[in-house]
């Protein structure tokens, strides 16, 4: 019952969302001329949005946070744009109407990280809740102390072991929707939370971190001993003792080497290597075209640095129609061997170095119809964010076709073989750069990186587009 009070009252301090209000058209004009795709703003600690959705902006005209809309509203903006689009065209005002276009568009693409927003919204308030309905003790506040540093971006996970087993639900999730939580709702939760009872800012009340434990243990060790101040080793026994098992010596090598962890400084990534051509089907991919020779092409994958997974061939059909695909994977990057028992520290640098594993890992996929490729797929990463991955595409193949995204986060571009025939059928190349992170828990930080993907393929003249 308290839960479903706390629930309730933190629901009943966030204003409820009756709907924006509709400008006139000669409004919504002046708004969507500020629109440009350089400006943007951090509307999450992920997530960029531009610069026509600021709060300063949008407010004023329709009385609402964009971090707000519903799907209604987003409905209702669309209708109005496309209502003063026709008017615009009919008064002869084409550049009007297309400046509303850009400006609809723009705000269109935000729908599905609003309806995130959302579902993150609803997911922290509830965790708050879960926390203040918690009766009263020195493990609550100091789990709202963890959820208030949560909220501010603290990774809290290594303290996360030392706290009851009933916060950990509702901190983890506090942990992995910051992100994706505006700076709005992530002030408006700090509030709920408060001091924590006035007691989690406490030392008595603080969880204790790893060097609190080993400190505690040093202390308890130098204690037993100075009880004990003229004690000397006890001698050897006389009769045989066997000695305590201990690690394989191979085992115990490994796990040394596992805590050899590099930092970012000692990682060298590149983008994939990229070759522009005339057209899409000339366009080099790590030193492969479409309608290369198969053996060719894997003797250039080879040369970029990959080796060979696995090679071979199937059988299709098309109707009636039967047809052989070749087909070879490449792969580079590591495997890092299982060391075996662990300590904490062993553990951590383990894991991390997983992390590094599949930032280092990249795949290379190859289909070809009697002998020649049609079909070209690479997978790598690069320390380069994905707005440098953007310029270095445009260098080397010039504008897109298609270009979506936002900048510091994700990028999307297409070109088409045939300009005019641009449709899922047709020859084309497709490139997404992707921004994502792995976390080196030895030294408690994450590192970002941008995943990206190639693709590439033949249709027209082969069955079913290589597929």
């Amino acid at each position: 019952m308290k839960y479903v009070v706390s629930l309730y009252l933190l629901l009943c301090s966030i204003p409820l969302h009756a709907g924006i209000t509709e400008p006139d058209c000669t409004q919504l004009l002046s708004w969507a001329a500020q629109h440009d795709q350089k400006q943007q703003w951090q509307v999450t600690p992920r997530y960029q949005f531009p610069g026509i959705s600021r709060d300063e902006v949008l407010m004023p005209l329709f009385g609402e946070s964009v971090t707000r809309w519903s799907m209604e509203d987003f409905r209702n903006l669309s209708q109005w744009m496309r209502t003063c689009r026709q008017q615009f065209l009919q008064d002869g005002d084409p550049a009007a109407a297309r400046t509303l276009a850009t400006a609809s568009g723009a705000m269109m693409r935000l729908t599905g990280y609003v309806q995130q927003f959302d579902r993150s919204r609803g997911e922290a308030e509830q965790a708050v809740a879960g926390l203040l309905a918690a009766p009263e003790s020195q493990g609550r506040a100091a789990a709202i102390e963890l959820a208030q540093q949560a909220l501010r971006g603290t990774n809290i996970r290594r303290e996360l072991r030392n706290v009851p087993r009933e916060f950990m639900r509702p901190l983890m999730g506090l942990t992995n929707i910051h992100g994706l939580l505006p700076q709005r709702d992530i002030e408006a939760l700090q509030a709920q939370l408060g001091s924590g009872g006035g007691v989690a800012g406490t030392s008595a009340d603080r969880v204790p971190g790893r060097a609190d434990v080993e400190a505690q243990k040093d202390a308890q060790s130098r204690a037993v001993a100075s009880q004990s101040p003229d004690r000397r080793a006890t001698p050897p026994p006389t009769t045989t003792e066997q000695p305590e098992p201990s690690a394989p010596a191979e085992s115990r090598v490994v796990a040394s080497q596992s805590l050899d962890v590099p930092d970012i400084s000692q990682i060298e990534l590149l983008p994939p290597p990229l070759q522009g051509g005339a057209d899409v089907t000339q366009t080099r991919l790590v030193g492969v075209r479409l309608g290369m020779p198969l053996e060719a092409a894997i003797e250039a994958v080879q040369q970029a640095g990959f080796r060979l997974k696995d090679k071979g061939g199937s059988l299709h059909k098309l109707g009636v129609y039967q047809y052989w695909l070749d087909f070879a994977e490449l792969e580079k990057g590591e495997t890092v061997p299982f060391p075996g028992t662990m300590t904490p520290a062993e553990s951590r640098a383990y894991q991390t170095r997983l992390g590094i594993q599949s930032v280092q890992s990249g795949k290379v996929s190859l289909v070809a119809y009697e002998g020649r490729v049609g079909r070209i797929s690479v997978s790598a990463s690069t320390f380069d964010g994905p707005d440098a991955v953007k310029a270095y595409v445009l260098e080397r193949l010039g504008e897109p076709h298609t270009l979506e995204g936002y900048p510091d986060v994700r990028w999307y571009m297409v070109w088409h073989q045939d300009r005019d025939k641009q449709t899922i059928d047709d020859t084309q190349l497709r490139i997404e750069a992707k921004q994502t992170q792995y976390t080196d828990l030895v030294r408690n930080l994450n590192v970002p990186y941008t995943r990206i993907s190639y693709s590439a393929w033949l249709c027209g003249t082969l069955p079913r587009c290589m597929e």
